[in-house]
């Protein structure tokens, strides 16, 4: 928003299409971050639980958790 005002006296009207045009780039990058997605199309490899002893197991159940921690606080 500082770079859209630029310096300027902030009017009402500058204001506004400041918030428009930000509106507009949270869109863009909205939507480019599930195309990327789509694009990539690639699944993250799923360990096989069966071959996995108690101790991988414990890891990948909290680091899980953490990562789950981790994307709730953004």
């Amino acid at each position: 928003m500082q770079s859209y005002i630029a310096e300027r006296i902030p009017t009402a009207r500058l204001l506004d299409e400041a918030w428009a045009a930000c509106q507009v780039e949270e869109k863009n990058v909205l939507r480019a971050g599930v195309l990327q997605q789509v694009e990539t199309g690639v699944e993250p490899a799923t360990p096989d639980l069966e071959s996995l002893d108690d101790q991988e197991v414990d890891l990948l159940y909290h680091g899980t958790l953490r990562k789950i921690a981790a994307d709730s606080r953004r």
